[in-house]
């Protein structure tokens, strides 16, 4: 750090850390204390994922609370973005601080996860106080004592981002960085927005998804949706605390490849093993560039979808397994066939088949057919042949 450092940059800095190492602490009694209440209630896995979550906290409690703090921070940075990583601190903290409030209601272990990751991501990207920090800032000092804005050659930050006060606690409704985003609501994107929100919030009133990515029937676990007024959130629950199956949708018009990019590979990093999440962003449109690239993508967790509000289109890799299943639940069209629908149908058009062609009809893995093939022959809806066959015929008289 250089000498002469102004107190206002010190002090700022300072009181985020604070703030930072806070919500940490609260976060570690929070998790301790249902550790100990799972543990008594004899509730072992919610108890082993509680367990594995302190050790998160513990180790960055541990790393804010090293002599060296600021070990962490990068070297690089003027002043602009020294408040920047500064205000991002701040509301990373504020986001774990919520999460930690709604953890006795619901136990979303993808959600504790996904802010710690970004706890610690924003550690990392802290600026320190170097030379040219502390130039811009004098620089800007000087600016507003001569009022000379258009004689002074040098990088200054806007007013507005000079006198906002960093350590106050802001919360935001979803994981992106608003500060970047480059359009603006007209009333007419905006009318348009809503429009889907509100498609898509009717459609997760009525109806939830049936399986995940890799096949697992989840129709009957708990649904769980999430509405603001830029994104709409539906999560499958597994149990008490893990979160199978994740449905993203979020308001993000940045069109710019190398952002979008860095931006999904963070989350994508995120997505904890056997958990999956849909991701789908809105725009008014897309770039050219940024659309070819989605229908390219491809992560086993992840399925990325991208929104035009302008013309009704949804844009993704069509040869990812269930994505066109997926993009159902991101697109404003309301025609669904559940399960018990095309299995209708298919018992319907197949006198005999097998657990393998059931699986290939409807999208579920092998374990999911073979547990729906027991409960169709516990309905008789089915029989089974026999003599080792493993081919199964349907009982019209049950169609």
């Amino acid at each position: 750090m250089k000498k002469n450092v102004p107190s206002e940059l010190l002090q700022i800095q300072k009181n985020n850390t604070q703030i930072a190492f806070n919500s940490l602490k609260g976060a570690h009694k929070t998790v301790e204390r249902l550790i100990q209440r799972t543990y008594h209630n004899k509730d072992i896995e919610t108890s082993c994922k509680l367990r594995d979550i302190r050790a998160l906290i513990s180790q960055l409690i541990l790393d804010m609370d090293s002599a060296n703090t600021y070990k962490f921070g990068s070297d690089d940075g003027d002043l602009d973005q020294f408040y920047e990583r500064e205000h991002e601190l701040v509301d990373v903290s504020s986001r774990l601080a919520k999460t930690m409030e709604m953890l006795t209601r619901d136990i979303d272990a993808f959600s504790i996860e996904q802010d710690l990751f970004d706890f610690e991501k924003t550690i990392k990207n802290r600026i320190k106080i170097e030379q040219i920090v502390v130039d811009n800032f004098n620089c800007k000092a000087n600016l507003n004592l001569s009022n000379e804005d258009h004689n002074i050659n040098c990088s200054v930050i806007d007013n507005s981002t000079f006198t906002n006060n960093f350590s106050t606690t802001t919360t935001t409704d979803t994981n992106m960085d608003h500060k970047n985003i480059e359009e603006k609501f007209t009333p007419q994107t905006l009318s348009k927005l809503n429009t889907y929100i509100n498609c898509l919030e009717c459609k997760y009133s009525d109806h939830q998804p049936e399986m995940t990515p890799n096949g697992d029937y989840v129709g009957s676990n708990k649904w769980i949706v999430d509405v603001s007024s830029e994104s709409i959130t539906g999560k499958i629950k597994d149990g008490i605390l893990n979160i199978k199956l994740k449905l993203n949708t979020v308001w993000y018009p940045i069109n710019d490849l190398t952002q979008i990019i860095k931006y999904v590979q963070s989350i994508s990093s995120s997505v904890p093993k056997n958990q999956y999440l849909t991701l789908c962003l809105i725009n008014s449109s897309w770039n050219k560039d940024i659309t070819i690239w989605a229908r390219e993508y491809m992560h086993p967790r992840l399925i990325l979808l991208l929104y035009e509000l302008d013309h009704d289109v949804i844009v993704f890799n069509q040869n990812v397994n269930c994505s066109t299943y997926f993009s159902f639940w991101h697109n404003k069209i309301d025609n669904i066939y559940s399960l018990d629908e095309i299995i209708n149908t298919f018992l319907g058009q197949n006198e005999k088949f097998t657990v393998n062609d059931l699986s290939k009809e409807t999208g579920l893995n092998l374990k999911s057919s073979k547990d729906l093939i027991d409960r169709l022959l516990n309905e008789n809806r089915i029989i089974e042949l026999g003599f080792g066959s493993s081919m199964y015929i349907t009982n019209k008289f049950k169609i």
